[in-house]
């Protein structure tokens, strides 16, 4: 369990996977809207090649009546360690490969693009970085055609009221899409209004990548268990992880088609967050994973995830200072008497 070093961070990192999850979903609006720039497939679908290697984009789109593919890989955080972006970066080879399972027929593609969807304070270290890794000769698909990054960002509205609007414009390459780069190519790029992004924050919830804790933790308060179904004269009601694990499949984009092993995954986030609600008393562990949840259920006066925030970070720093101790304790321990004596000598 990996607790905020800052208020302020954690506030930022759900704030960015949100508007991550927003994007996913004004994709997915975008090729319902404009059926000339292509034809939605799934989200976190599989796609096999021939060698049964599987890889699991967040969005795959077909174009040019189903003849040709697109690729969307979204990623609301990356590393400011140059080290870490550039694996980040090498990860894409993966998606440059030939897949034959495109959902169409005969389901293969006779070429398709890749597109990166990231924040646009990420897009100048991403494309610096790029630009080195494009002189090694396994790395030259990220030169290509093909291959293009897109960045996304929230901005107010010229509209009276400063309303908020989603764009999405093109940083770095270009995809055979013809229809889908004239949209990008519009001076404000593709925007999404703020009346569409209140429709997607209420019906989309997550991405492929891992939630940061007070995303998911919010999630469980919200959607399951202050609705949970109780009796106006308990102070309490008792639940198991599985119930809430079954609750929250809905709020998973794929999960009838997720495997076995994808499911875990989520299960694993789902149990991992309510660790963190157990460690901040919001609910509590009765043992073999039954949850005792209080009633009423984690009210603050500060908005929920400035509350969340401001707690995670509370127990973080409560366990840091617990292991500076502990570590201070133990050096002492293992001294001997005449290390001991030789420590106050000095002093």
């Amino acid at each position: 369990m990996q607790y905020p070093l800052a208020r302020n961070d954690c506030i930022k990192d759900h704030t960015r996977y949100a508007d991550s999850v927003v994007i996913l979903a004004a994709l997915y609006r975008l090729y319902y809207l404009n059926v000339k720039i292509g034809k939605y497939v799934g989200v976190e679908l599989p796609l096999h090649t021939d060698d049964g290697e599987k890889v699991e984009p967040d969005f795959i789109a077909l174009y040019d009546d189903d003849k040709k593919g697109i690729i969307y890989e979204l990623k609301w955080s990356l590393p400011h360690n140059p080290e870490y972006l550039g694996e980040e970066l090498k990860e894409l080879k993966k998606y440059f490969q030939e897949f034959n399972d495109w959902r169409n027929t005969p389901k293969k593609v006779e070429g398709h693009d890749v597109v990166l969807i990231c924040n646009v304070v990420d897009i100048n270290r991403i494309i610096t970085l790029i630009q080195v890794l494009c002189n090694e000769p396994e790395f030259q698909h990220l030169r290509s055609n093909n291959f293009s990054i897109w960045g996304w960002s929230l901005i107010k509205s010229k509209d009276p009221k400063g309303r908020e609007e989603l764009r999405l414009e093109r940083f770095y390459g270009k995809t055979g899409n013809k229809a889908l780069e004239e949209l990008l190519d519009q001076p404000a790029g593709i925007l999404v209004s703020e009346d569409v992004l209140r429709f997607i924050r209420w019906n989309f919830f997550f991405i492929k990548q891992k939630p940061p804790p007070s995303y998911i933790i919010s999630v469980i308060i919200q959607h399951i268990l202050n609705p949970y179904p109780s009796d106006p004269w308990q102070d309490s009601i008792t639940i198991d992880l599985e119930s809430i694990v079954q609750k929250c499949e809905g709020f998973f984009s794929s999960w009838k088609k997720y495997d076995r092993s994808t499911k875990q995954v989520k299960r694993n986030w789902i149990h991992e967050a309510l660790r963190y609600m157990h460690e901040l008393d919001i609910v509590k562990n009765i043992g073999n994973d039954i949850y005792e949840i209080p009633i009423p259920l984690y009210r603050k006066r500060l908005p929920l995830i400035e509350a969340l925030c401001k707690d995670l970070y509370n127990k973080g720093e409560e366990r840091r200072k617990s292991i500076k101790t502990t570590s201070r304790k133990r050096k002492k321990v293992e001294q001997g008497p005449l290390d001991r004596f030789l420590e106050r000598k000095r002093k």
